[in-house]
């Protein structure tokens, strides 16, 4: 697999928890592959067409009032860890709004 892995995934259904392992793995098959559900640095941005969209990262238990971080258009949020420690199978993502894309970078140690 490419290193770093830049990908796109789209939040079809709005105030949705999507996976985000699972989002990845309907993009790029070797996602499937267990050394590839691990990274260190994890680069989530909103798209840039958004408008007022607004996503949130968090973990299963994700609400519109209870999550991690909130970014709207062009905003992102950066994971990082000197090891393959951040578990992709453990970060959901979330729009109030349909059909969104967000745009996912992932590098592995």
């Amino acid at each position: 697999m490419e290193n770093p892995r830049f990908l796109s995934v789209t939040l079809t259904t709005a105030n949705t928890n999507y996976n985000l392992l699972t989002l990845l793995q309907a993009v790029d098959t070797e996602f499937n592959d267990s050394p590839y559900q691990r990274c260190r640095r994890l680069a989530i941005q909103a798209d840039f067409d958004a408008g007022a969209a607004r996503f949130f990262v968090g973990n299963t238990d994700m609400t519109g009032s209870i999550f991690g971080v909130e970014i709207v258009a062009t905003q992102s949020v950066l994971y990082e860890d000197e090891q393959d420690t951040i578990i992709l199978n453990h970060v959901f993502l979330r729009c109030d709004t349909d059909s969104q894309p967000m745009h996912v970078t992932v590098q592995f140690r």
